[in-house]
């Protein structure tokens, strides 16, 4: 209604549409860790729990078929287990880092902390050579 009869609006609106932008945008990256933290806790137990099954005809004698079951598992094939491992530390140091985001020196310290512990656990991730079967 104002703007119809010329009048602009009051600074008080925009000073509160902006500290509700600044929290929206400090809301952000704790929304992209949450959803990452769920993403590969997913990923790691529906891969963890995985099992699949195949029935074959082997062979007829007479009229009968014989059928053998074939199960795979996860644990079968060493990419699977390095996949459920790398996603389950994902996940822990993800959480890890929510649940200590507050902790944590606030300010820019806070955010270069967080920065090399990510720089750091993209390392030991890209370069790890765990013992597999």
């Amino acid at each position: 209604m104002d703007l119809e009869h010329g009048k602009k609006p009051p600074a008080i609106a925009a000073a509160e549409l902006c500290s509700l932008k600044d929290k929206l945008v400090g809301l952000r990256p704790v929304l992209l860790r949450a959803a990452a933290v769920l993403a590969t806790a997913v990923a790691a137990v529906v891969m963890g729990l995985n099992r699949q099954s195949y029935t074959a005809v082997v062979a007829i004698v007479g009229t009968r078929p014989l059928t053998q079951t074939f199960t795979a598992k996860f644990s079968d094939t060493p990419a699977f287990v390095c996949f459920v491992i790398a996603n389950g530390i994902a996940s822990l140091y993800n959480l890890v880092v929510l649940l200590t985001r507050r902790c944590l020196v606030q300010g820019r310290a806070q955010h270069l902390v967080v920065h090399r512990m990510d720089m750091v656990i993209s390392f030991f991730s890209i370069n790890s050579n765990l013992p597999i079967k």
